[in-house]
């Protein structure tokens, strides 16, 4: 299987993709199965997909979040970054997902098909240890 970018930028890609929905979610108030829609539809997606080096490891989540509202509304939030002091479940989704997606290299448009963000949260809060489910 080809997949869009070698293993070592993995970690960049899964930090600035669990930072993103953290931050959409908690400092700007996206619901995040929005988010994951506006995501796709800004063309990121696609960007994070073909391995693009300024998307995966040359901004950070929340420069990523920016650019993607900016897409979509014409206007940048000012709203900071304010790291939680434990992961939430929305930055561990987002961690998944570009885990997931690296290794399947399925587009996230199909992925979000099968599986809402929402739905990965959900499995993610349903079980004990910690670890996902899907």
């Amino acid at each position: 299987m080809f997949r869009a970018y070698s293993e070592m930028y993995l970690n960049d890609s899964q930090k600035a993709l669990a930072t993103m929905f953290d931050y959409a979610v908690y400092d700007c108030e996206y619901e995040i199965d929005w988010f994951a829609e506006l995501f796709v539809k800004s063309g990121y997606a696609k960007q994070f997909e073909r391995g693009n080096p300024s998307i995966i490891s040359g901004m950070s989540g929340v420069e990523l979040a920016k650019r993607i509202i900016e897409h979509t509304y014409k206007e940048t939030p000012d709203d900071d970054y304010t790291p939680p002091e434990n992961k939430t479940p929305e930055y561990w989704a987002g961690w998944v997902l570009a885990d997931y997606q690296w290794y399947s290299a399925y587009r996230f448009s199909d992925i979000f098909e099968k599986v809402k963000m929402s739905k990965i949260i959900h499995y993610y809060l349903k079980n004990d240890n910690n670890s996902f489910i899907l």
